[in-house]
């Protein structure tokens, strides 16, 4: 999801403002993969240190998916004003949730039970602000127009003053969608709209809850425990607290007190995983079997799409492209109120990069686009 104004509404449904406390270190105590030399993993500590300093950065948990797919993870900082932030951790990841969308929608197309260049009338009939003859395709790589719900002006204001209501995809498509910003196919424009939409496609396709789609067809396949979707499902590991921001200070909220927000991002930037399970899913996503080699050349179509910074130079079908050092790699980012997440793959090197922290981009200024370039040096530091 992007950085919007309605960050500075939460502010009138949370508890008075704490600073994060002083950042401390974790070291995991099980037994890390020995696939990242001592020379890579002092250069990823010493970016993250260093990036930290002079920064309101409460915590930041990085893990590496070694061409082999073992994962190494490093963290830093607090998980709340009273616990330190483990690896285990739970955090917001925000947008990256649209990889997991993009990838059921390209398995059902991989199976033939849906078409990328339909209409995506055929699933969802006539609806308000949605152009029928708009294709799936389309919804994938951020082409159709379609407004962004999360940008309607009452949208901040109404998650907020009612965290406790449960969403449904056609609730926020019914409540908060505006008119198109132009003709399907004319140009780019990133819309969450379009990942909601997907979500209520794959559900009509199959007659499956997403929730459980995403379980069956991605994260049990590939071995992920630690990911869920909060209020529609339990926590599977501990969940840390998030810092948004109050004017630029730092305000703490407790992620499972909004129930509003997460079920109104849904299958748009509505999951909370570890970023070793990311990390997991990048590898798996970008080099395994989660499609086939057929569907991942369609998935990594490029289609110009500037982005949040000059690294976004392009979109594809559910995921984002990144240029750090002049070359192509493939990945996404994600921010929520108290959170901001990019995971990032290369495929020259065969790395897998997650960051995921736990307070508002607006606090460090989207930083992390940054510090990729840092870590991306960092793992070539053999």
């Amino acid at each position: 999801m992007r950085v919007s104004l309605f960050l500075l509404l939460l502010v009138s449904a949370c508890s008075a403002p704490s600073e994060p406390a002083a950042a401390q270190s974790y070291e995991p105590t099980a037994a890390q993969p020995a696939d990242l030399s001592a020379a890579q993993r002092a250069a990823l500590k010493a970016s993250i240190s260093g990036w930290m300093d002079g920064q309101d950065i409460a915590g930041i948990s990085l893990a590496i998916a070694n061409p082999d797919g073992s994962v190494w993870t490093y963290v830093e900082g607090q998980a709340s004003s009273e616990e330190v932030l483990r690896d285990d951790h739970l955090l917001a990841v925000a947008s990256i949730t649209k990889t997991f969308t993009g990838a059921v929608i390209l398995q059902l197309a991989d199976e033939g039970q849906l078409s990328l260049d339909e209409p995506i009338s055929r699933w969802l009939g006539d609806e308000a602000h949605i152009p029928g003859h708009a294709t799936v395709r389309q919804l994938l790589n951020h082409t159709s127009g379609i407004a962004n719900y999360a940008q309607h002006p009452s949208f901040g204001r109404t998650i907020t003053q009612n965290p406790s209501i449960v969403y449904s995809g056609r609730d926020v498509i019914g409540q908060f969608l505006q008119a198109p910003a132009f003709e399907p196919g004319a140009r780019s424009q990133y819309s969450n709209t379009n990942m909601v939409l997907l979500g209520l496609i794959a559900e009509e396709v199959t007659g499956t809850p997403l929730t459980d789609l995403f379980r069956t067809r991605l994260w049990e396949p590939v071995g992920l425990t630690h990911i869920f979707m909060p209020h529609l499902q339990e926590p599977t590991g501990p969940v840390a607290h998030g810092w948004a921001s109050q004017g630029g200070t730092p305000l703490e909220m407790d992620p499972m007190t909004y129930a509003s927000l997460y079920t109104a991002a849904g299958a748009a930037f509505g999951l909370m995983a570890s970023p070793a399970e990311i990390a997991r899913w990048g590898h798996a996503l970008f080099t395994g079997d989660v499609l086939s080699d057929a569907m991942r050349q369609e998935m990594l179509t490029p289609v110009a799409s500037p982005g949040l910074l000059a690294v976004e130079t392009h979109i594809g079908l559910g995921i984002r492209g990144y240029a750090y050092h002049g070359r192509q790699q493939w990945g996404h980012s994600g921010a929520i109120w108290h959170g901001s997440s990019l995971m990032v793959f290369d495929p020259d090197t065969g790395y897998t990069i997650v960051v995921a922290m736990n307070q508002s981009p607006a606090l460090h200024r989207s930083s992390h686009f940054r510090l990729m370039e840092d870590l991306l040096d960092a793992v070539a530091a053999r």
